[in-house]
């Protein structure tokens, strides 16, 4: 099952150096792109949308699904996912195992989303998980990469 997933994957994906990676991570500017997702029920499913989680220094800029249980029906199609911009979060990152960076990001305000874990390896590639005091959490794998500069 994994051995497709990984081969398409790969197919729009390019390995980047550990320096770059490191760099991003360190200076707040890089986007997260999210391949697949993988709810805590269910199997996992290929995203094919273009959803992204932008970090650009002070401001955070999310546009992804959720797929799950949720204990509170959202108000609207924006709540349907984590879909928000905000300068509210806290981002903090540390050593993980293996070449690997963990970024944590406590995002304030928003009610259906309290809590970021993105895991970065030295290649690039990265899984995303969140926490949430009303929905059950949610994984996403991709990977990241630079952000792309206006013209």
């Amino acid at each position: 099952m994994y051995g497709r997933s990984y081969m398409l994957q790969y197919c729009f994906f390019r390995p980047v150096g550990q320096d770059s990676v490191e760099k991003w991570i360190n200076n707040r500017q890089f986007v997260f792109h999210a391949d697949w997702i993988d709810p805590l029920r269910g199997r996992a499913r290929f995203l094919t949308g273009g959803y992204d989680l932008t970090v650009k220094s002070d401001s955070l800029f999310s546009y992804l699904p959720y797929a799950g249980r949720s204990d509170i029906a959202p108000l609207s199609s924006d709540d349907a996912g984590f879909i928000f911009n905000t300068t509210k979060f806290d981002y903090n990152v540390s050593a993980g195992k293996k070449k690997s960076w963990i970024v944590t990001m406590n995002v304030s305000g928003q009610t259906y989303l309290s809590r970021f874990y993105l895991t970065v390896y030295s290649n690039g590639t990265a899984q995303l998980s969140t926490t949430s005091s009303f929905r059950d959490p949610v994984s996403f794998r991709g990977h990241i990469g630079p952000l792309r500069q206006k013209n």
